[in-house]
Formats: structure tokens, sequence, C-alpha cells
């Protein structure tokens, strides 16, 4: 029914008078089915949200502007909003690292409600880490880490840690480290910096989704494209 009204909207507006002006039938119609299909992609990812924390009995649904995350404005100037992974994309990504998950950490920088911890417990990490900002979104994800539901036994527990991710300390074991476009540049570089350290002796792993500072992940001499997916970078040490 959204993408009807979207529809009927447009049609019955000034907007369509305006665009077949502009742009002709064909270009209005090709604007309308690019607006259709943001439209369906939307509804369908929202489905899928509800489905995993209708089917694993948690909250990982929504966005979370920066200032709804309970932390004061100057704090937060280098985050971004909170965004859950997309299961399957996740899993894709995981699998395309061609690794024994039972022999890395897995750390999540920005976790917000900790969807992508459970799936990467779900993967059969020895160690599952989430570092969060907000306050608020941790107390979440810990009620989801302990309510959630149909997750193998013996699973790895799940760290969680309250606090700015250019503090954390990573283990010294190979890690992966999923990043879902948590923050810039300011808070990226420093996180690299105390990563290398890891990599000297271990194998890392980054998954960057919506690789908005890409650009200094390639210029670190220590990692290298293992491969690529839409709107995702996944790095190897070298």
């Amino acid at each position: 029914m959204t993408i009807v009204r979207r529809l009927w909207g447009y049609v019955g507006s000034r907007n369509l008078r305006g665009s077949l002006a502009r742009r002709g039938v064909a270009g209005t119609a090709a604007l309308l089915a690019l607006d259709v299909g943001h439209s369906a992609r939307r509804l369908l990812f929202v489905a899928a949200e509800t489905a995993f924390d209708r089917w694993h009995d948690v909250d990982t649904r929504g966005l979370v502007a920066q200032h709804e995350l309970g932390v004061d404005a100057a704090v937060t100037e280098h985050s971004q909003y909170y965004l859950g992974a997309y299961p399957s994309q996740l899993r894709d990504f995981i699998a395309a690292l061609g690794i024994d998950c039972t022999r890395h950490v897995f750390v999540d920088l920005g976790s917000g409600k900790g969807k992508a911890l459970l799936l990467a417990r779900e993967r059969g990490f020895a160690r599952v880490i989430g570092v969060e900002l907000s306050p608020l979104l941790s107390a979440t994800a810990a009620a989801n880490v302990a309510r959630a539901r149909r997750f193998s036994d013996g699973s790895a527990a799940i760290e969680l840690i309250t606090g700015s991710a250019a503090d954390f300390v990573f283990p010294d074991e190979p890690t992966v480290l999923w990043l879902n476009n948590p923050f810039d540049a300011t808070v990226l570089a420093p996180v690299l910096r105390a990563l290398a350290a890891v990599a000297a002796a271990h194998p890392v792993y980054v998954i960057y989704q919506g690789p908005s500072e890409r650009a200094l992940l390639e210029r670190t001499p220590w990692l290298t494209v293992l491969a690529t997916r839409r709107n995702c970078v996944i790095y190897r040490s070298v």
C-alpha cells in the first residue's frame, strides 16, 4: 500500500506535470520506476528486520540518529547513525573470508543493538566483542544478548563494552573487524593504528560496509583488498 500511495501522490501532483515538461514521458517513467524500486527495497529490508527480531525475540530494528544516542553532541560528532546489519549479507561477507571462525575473534566497533554480534556468534567465532559509544544502545544490546533465542548451545559469550572505539585495545589474536560505517576518519585512524599491532603477529580481516572512508584503508600499507561486494569492501592483512 505504501508504494501505491507514493505513486498516486506523485501522479496526482504538480510534480508529474513538472517532470513531464523537463524529462518527457520516458524520463518520468524511469524516475518513477527508480522511486518505486527504492521503496520496494526499503519495505523488504523492514520486513526482514521484523522477521529476524521476531524469530530471535530481540529488538534490533530501525534507524537511530546521532541525536537519539543519549550522548552529548560533541561526543557523537564523528559518529554515524545506527542501522542494523542485513543478516544474509553479513553471512556472505564472513563466508568470503575463507577462514575457520573458531580460531578468530570477531570485533564490531559501533555495535549498536548487537545484531551483528548475534550473527557472529551464530558463525561460531572463538570470541565476540562489541564496542558501542551509546549507553542506550549498549543497554538494548545487553537485553538482546540475554534474550536471544535459536542460537546453538555452547556459542561464544558476547562481550559488550560501552565507550569510544578510538580507545579500544584489540585482543592479541587473529581478528575479524566489522565496520558498518560507524564513524569518520577521525576515529577510524586510531583504530587502524591499534589494529596494526595485532596484524604484526596475527591474521587480520576488516569487513567494511558502506565504506565512506575507504581511501583511508587503501592507504594503509598492511591491508589489501580481499573481496568486494555491493557497498562493501573486505580487506586482509599482508
